[in-house]
Formats: structure tokens, C-alpha cells, sequence
């Protein structure tokens, strides 16, 4: 082999190691690209899973209290009106699930008692 032709084969030996480095490289890149959005991805399901769970907690009595209290400390009248709103709207929500589960349970005890009442029958028929 003459110098020109190893000069030439060197050459082509050289590009070769610096396209794998590249790709490489690139291949790394990507990795970390695609671990970076898979961690997006799952902390925005987290953050949606909260939210939702937010928006469907009922408030609760506690929640109504601090509200109140936060309203002896509003900046303006606007705001103390916006919350005493809230406030009223949280308020009726609460009466009206408490009141739905009052009938739910009257229901069920209803419901018991024709049972217990079956049963009793049957245990007066058989003697």
C-alpha cells in the first residue's frame, strides 16, 4: 500500500470514529430528552389525579370555619362580600349533602327493618 492509500483508509477510519461518537452522542441526547419528558408526563398525571381530587372533595366543616375567619381579615369590602358568597354557597352544598345522606340512611334503615321483619315472620311461621 502506497502512503496516499493508508493516508486515505486512515482518513475514512477517523470520519467513521467520529460519526459513531456522534451518533452516540446524539443516541444520549435523545435518552435524556425522552427521560426528561416521561418525568413531565408523570408528574402532570400527578398534578391532574390532585386536581380532580380537589375538585371533587365536598367541603367540610372545617373548611367553612377557616373561610369564615379569613373573612374578618379581608383587604376590601369586595372581597369580604366574595367570600361571605362562598362562604353561603359552601354552606348550602354542605346542607344539602348532609341532607341527602340523612334520606340515604333513612333508606337503608327502612330497608333493615322490612328485612328484620321478614325474617321475623319466617321464624313465627316455622314454630
Amino acid at each position: 500500500m502506497s502512503a496516499d492509500t493508508e493516508a486515505k483508509a486512515g482518513g475514512r477510519r477517523d470520519r467513521r470514529r467520529r460519526g459513531r461518537r456522534v451518533a452516540a452522542q446524539t443516541g444520549d441526547a435523545r435518552a435524556e430528552s425522552v427521560a426528561a419528558l416521561q418525568a413531565e408526563v408523570v408528574l402532570l398525571r400527578e398534578e391532574n389525579a390532585r386536581l380532580k381530587a380537589d375538585g371533587l372533595h365536598q367541603p367540610d366543616l372545617d373548611t367553612l370555619l377557616r373561610r369564615a375567619r379569613s373573612m374578618s381579615r379581608a383587604a376590601s369590602p369586595e372581597d369580604a362580600a366574595d367570600d361571605a358568597t362562598q362562604v353561603l354557597v359552601d354552606a348550602m352544598v354542605l346542607r344539602e349533602s348532609l341532607l341527602a345522606l340523612c334520606q340515604e340512611i333513612a333508606r337503608s334503615m327502612a330497608h333493615v327493618e322490612a328485612r328484620l321483619a321478614e325474617l321475623g315472620t319466617g321464624l313465627d311461621g316455622r314454630s
